[in-house]
């Protein structure tokens, strides 16, 4: 086959389009502008099955501004995870038309010694890309860096309001108050009003300090400026951290000074999965794509204005191109991007490992509500019942999994989340109703 030297006019006609790799890079190396730009053309793509970091493929291609480089294209798969072709990129003439080899086969566009590639999937493939569009209340995070910070502020404000704090059986944060002591002076914790940290934006900015800190300490001595007046930050004391019951202590940090990102541990996953899904819609699915591209949202990799990076991060991965490979480069091996500042094989991925999900260690809970009524002879009446296990409802809800079996890495983090969805949809269905005091007896006084 004759080796094709394309020319400049040549390269404008292969390089029609932006190619997806630059499509999914989110602006410039390292950082967005911090207004969501990052949610655009987000689509389920190969990964590693334990870590969720994506594999990406190294290919030589036609750049925006002209000329070729090396590109690192996400591989987009289908709803079964098989890996859909990349476009093939043909050579062309002046005209455009395609060049054809002594056999009449398309000819493979070249520059140089380098075979063109594309980052576009296959139009023959197109309608089986499957989009990542279920952001729903998570859509919240393309909110700018400082009012993520105002939320989390409101929930330290709040929590340093509150008499004492635990964690619901959905995994959301609660506030106790007006709480009675005990006669040994300790408080009495069925007493206490509970209000849940219910709010997507509050929830959201938990998630972020949680998974980047490992904790939700803040510094007493951040300043916050609006106009010529400056305050500071609210932060948890002493008083504040007695607060917290045990199943919530890993929110709290090492030492009361201790305001720097911290190891997680797999309680702090846990913590973590549960403002996820006390975020996101309750009628909908978590999957390793959102967890991954939610993450990059609030820049869990980054250092930014108002946070540090996460302690423990982990490199892109990538598969060298069977056309064009380079020297000490293997077809088929899988490398990581250690070093490559190429967008977006040099973004940061956290690290799942620690986490440890047993659904009977997180939701082994009972619950009253009020129910459906079986029999025929209640027809649109609800029924009181004081003790509903959660698993038993969870084992319907998402019975794909068993409640004993321990789920690792970040398919135990997904999992942990999509639980704590389904759990809280059905609180928002079937939770006993506070009693308001009034007698239903539909007089008009």
């Amino acid at each position: 086959m004759q080796r094709i030297i394309l020319r400049v006019l040549t390269l404008a006609i292969l390089a029609t389009s932006t190619p997806a790799w630059a499509q999914h890079a989110g602006g410039e190396a390292g950082g967005s502008s911090g207004c969501g730009d990052l949610f655009g053309d987000l689509i389920h793509i190969l990964r590693r099955a334990d870590t969720g970091q994506p594999i990406l493929q190294k290919a030589w291609v036609a750049v925006p501004k002209g000329g070729f480089d090396w590109a690192y294209c996400p591989i987009p798969v289908n709803a079964s995870g098989e890996v859909l072709p990349f476009t093939i990129v043909y050579a062309v003439d002046e005209d455009g038309n395609f060049l054809l080899d002594d056999n009449g086969d398309y000819v493979r566009a070249m520059d140089g010694s380098r075979y063109v590639e594309s980052c576009d999937v296959d139009p023959a493939y197109g309608t089986q890309v499957v989009a990542v569009d279920y952001f729903g209340r998570l859509s919240g995070g393309r909110t700018k860096e400082r009012n993520i910070r105002m939320h989390l502020d409101e929930v330290i404000s709040n929590i340093k309001m509150s008499q004492v704090v635990s964690r619901e059986a959905t995994g959301r944060l609660l506030l106790g108050n007006d709480c009675k002591p005990t006669t040994t002076g300790t408080l009495d914790l069925a007493t206490c009003t509970w209000k849940a940290v219910d709010s997507p934006q509050e929830n959201i900015a938990l998630y972020q300090r949680i998974i980047k800190y490992g904790h939700i300490q803040t510094n007493p001595l951040d300043e916050v400026k609006e106009g010529n007046i400056t305050a500071y930050r609210p932060a948890l004391d002493e008083v504040d951290r007695a607060k917290f019951r045990p199943e919530v202590q890993n929110l709290l940090s090492g030492c009361l000074a201790c305001y720097t990102p911290e190891d997680l541990t797999k309680e702090d996953f846990i913590l973590a999965a549960g403002t996820l899904s006390a975020a996101a819609d309750k009628t909908g699915s978590v999957t390793v794509d959102l967890v991954q591209y939610m993450n990059r949202i609030v820049r869990v990799g980054l250092e930014t204005e108002f946070t540090k990076p996460a302690k423990n991060l982990l490199p892109a991965l990538y598969m060298p191109s069977k056309l064009n490979l380079q020297s000490g480069e293997t077809e088929g091996a899988v490398y990581e991007a250690t070093g490559i500042t190429t967008v977006p094989a040099n973004e940061q991925f956290l690290d799942f490992t620690p986490v440890s999900y047993r659904r009977d260690q997180s939701f082994n809970f009972t619950i009253a509500v009020i129910k459906p009524a079986v029999s025929t002879n209640y027809f649109g009446a609800w029924l009181y019942d004081g003790k509903v296990p959660l698993l038993t409802y969870l084992a319907f809800a998402n019975p794909s999994w068993t409640p004993t079996d321990v789920y690792t890495g970040i398919t135990g983090f997904v999992r942990a989340t999509n639980d704590g969805l389904r759990t809280t949809e059905f609180f928002h269905n079937y939770a006993l109703p506070a009693d308001l005091g009034w007698d239903f007896k539909y007089k008009v006084k």
